[in-house]
């Protein structure tokens, strides 16, 4: 990658912690989701604002913008939070650049700041990847991750490699692997295999393998997937089964979700039902721990309302059936060819078993090639 290219656009280098970063909250041990959905399009910039009704913490706003640069396509997002004086400013900034560096070939550099309260800005991480499609279909992809070291200097920590292949028409293999610094040497730490199988017409069937190096050197699954996936014109049906190693640290079924999706006249519902081995009636059976159910409906212009319930087994009461733990309503309006509003509400289930609202957001888009309103 031309690094020339990277130093005349300015762009920083950085990334920060979760508990930085996430806007998600915890009342119960449900977090809060982000926006369901996304604005119609890629607009140049947006703007949400997030709230909490009850005071307990403070607001935030996100702000996001796309530009090109001399054939390099920018993304960045800025996180504003209040500062000692409740001015909002920048606490996180994440950029994404992405340029073509040959027909089949293609870089990306995700970068994060952290700022501190006078506002310097904080080196925290950086990933740039590298993609190629060769000549045969098949894809190859290096990722590389640098993090500062106790000087302050950007030094690589982790590689990871990811190759994509055809084996035959119906069936495609992904292997990645990847290798953590240590001891200035790169380990390799871990190794994802799948396969993709087309059966038939609407079924595709996937196979998962994650396998980690433990303290003697030797590789062990510590989880696998199997996927079946059916689709059909107007809905489709996903179930996938995980095993992880159980109490004996053999492979044993631990988790199931089956996803349904339908679309219908510009209504689409989906549905999430995940079990788990957690509290069941028997040792490695599964019982439905957790449902979640979105319903969008668009309208011709791109406006759509979004209405998402969520029910668990509760602490309060784990051997009754599923309970209504978190609701949320969203809509984006269309207001001309190239203006959009956002409004979301989420409430949430409260020690008193009472839906309480917790964060309440508004934003606005704007398309590419509009001066906003």
């Amino acid at each position: 990658m031309n690094m020339m290219l990277w130093r005349s656009l300015g762009i920083g280098v950085w990334m920060v912690t979760a508990s930085a970063v996430a806007s998600a909250q915890y009342r119960f041990p449900y977090p809060v989701p982000d926006v369901p959905g996304t604005w119609p399009g890629a607009p140049s910039e947006s703007r949400v604002i997030r709230t909490h009704p009850d005071g307990t913490t403070s607001p935030s706003q996100r702000v996001e913008s796309r530009t090109r640069v001399n054939g390099v396509d920018i993304v960045t997002s800025i996180i504003e939070r209040p500062d000692v004086e409740g001015r909002m400013r920048p606490s996180v900034e994440t950029t994404t650049a992405t340029v073509r560096t040959r027909p089949n070939a293609e870089s990306t550099r995700h970068d994060v700041v952290a700022f501190d309260q006078s506002g310097r800005r904080m080196l925290i991480a950086s990933t740039e990847s590298e993609q190629k499609i060769r000549a045969d279909g098949s894809i190859d992809i290096v990722r590389l991750t640098s993090a500062p070291d106790p000087a302050g200097h950007l030094v690589l920590v982790s590689r990871e490699v990811e190759h994509t292949r055809s084996v035959s028409p119906e069936v495609t293999e992904t292997e990645r692997v990847l290798f953590l610094v240590s001891d200035h040497e790169m380990v390799e730490t871990e190794r994802v295999n799948q396969r993709e199988r087309q059966v038939g017409a609407g079924l595709v069937r996937r196979e998962m393998t994650r396998s980690v190096r433990d303290v003697n050197g030797q590789f062990h699954a510590t989880e696998t997937r199997s996927e079946e996936v059916r689709t059909s014109p107007s809905d489709s049906r996903e179930e996938a089964t995980i095993q992880r190693p159980d109490v004996t640290g053999k492979l044993a079924v631990d988790e199931r979700t089956v996803v349904h999706r339908s679309n219908v006249d510009g209504r689409e519902r989906t549905t999430v039902e995940t079990s788990t081995t957690e509290g069941a009636a028997r040792p490695g059976n599964l019982q439905l721990n957790r449902r979640l159910t979105r319903t969008t409906t668009s309208a011709a212009d791109g406006s759509s309302r979004t209405d998402e319930d969520v029910e668990a087994r509760v602490p309060f009461a784990p051997g009754e059936p599923l309970h209504p733990v978190q609701r949320s309503s969203g809509t984006i309006r269309n207001i001309d060819e190239r203006y959009w509003e956002m409004q979301r509400r989420l409430s949430e289930v409260d020690v008193n078993h009472q839906m309480t609202p917790i964060v309440r957001e508004t934003g606005t888009a704007t398309a590419s090639g509009s001066n906003g309103r």
